[in-house]
């Protein structure tokens, strides 16, 4: 495709040369050479390309979201069974405790034995259940993760949880900040705990 020039020469018997006659040619494209079809084409596959990634990203998206409403779901469970069950069976330690001043003292070693191990499955229980509600609700920092536990370990009392955060500075160097964000929010709820428990507060 593109312009020619035809150059004609014509010669007798004699051999004697005629002038030269010289011929323009346009020869036009075909459809799948033309700059607009090429153009067309990359269109099409960009599109079809992006269509696809978009198509997986969504995927994975509802995947990832299916994955993280099923982790708040067993939260939410472990919570409402799990762990309301060992707070009221650590209540009834207590009160068992409490009850039998006199008993033998074998049977108080077995009553502090069973406290210590219930203490121990309630912060498991409580580490997994937070592990399970941080993974459900993305990277948090760790003031709102504290705020988070605390106030959820003051719901359905009547005592008054204020929580306020000052943050200053940068962290430190060579901080585990995986372990940081695990452990805080931990002592912070086992604080509350105590306190709720315990010191007969009005307002935390």
């Amino acid at each position: 495709p593109g312009q020619h020039e035809l150059v004609v020469e014509v010669s007798d018997e004699t051999g004697r040369l005629g002038q030269p006659v010289s011929v323009l040619l346009a020869v036009a494209p075909p459809l799948w050479q033309r700059p607009w079809f090429l153009l067309a084409v990359l269109g099409i596959v960009g599109a079809a390309v992006f269509g696809a990634h978009r198509f997986r990203v969504r995927q994975v998206e509802a995947r990832y979201a299916a994955v993280q409403a099923e982790r708040a779901r067993i939260a939410r469970d472990l919570h409402d069974g799990l762990a309301q069950g060992f707070t009221s069976v650590a209540l009834h330690l207590d009160s068992v405790k409490v009850a039998l001043p006199d008993a033998p003292t074998p049977v108080r070693d077995m009553l502090v034995r069973a406290r210590s191990i219930l203490d121990r499955c309630q912060t498991d229980a409580r580490r997994a259940i937070w592990n399970l509600r941080a993974q459900a609700a993305g990277h948090i920092s760790v003031g709102d993760a504290v705020e988070r536990v605390v106030r959820e370990a003051g719901r359905g009392t009547t005592v008054e949880v204020v929580f306020r955060q000052d943050v200053a500075g940068a962290p430190p160097e060579g901080l585990d900040e995986a372990a940081l964000e695990h452990e805080l929010p931990l002592v912070a709820q086992e604080a509350v705990t105590n306190a709720l428990r315990h010191a007969n507060a009005r307002r935390i």
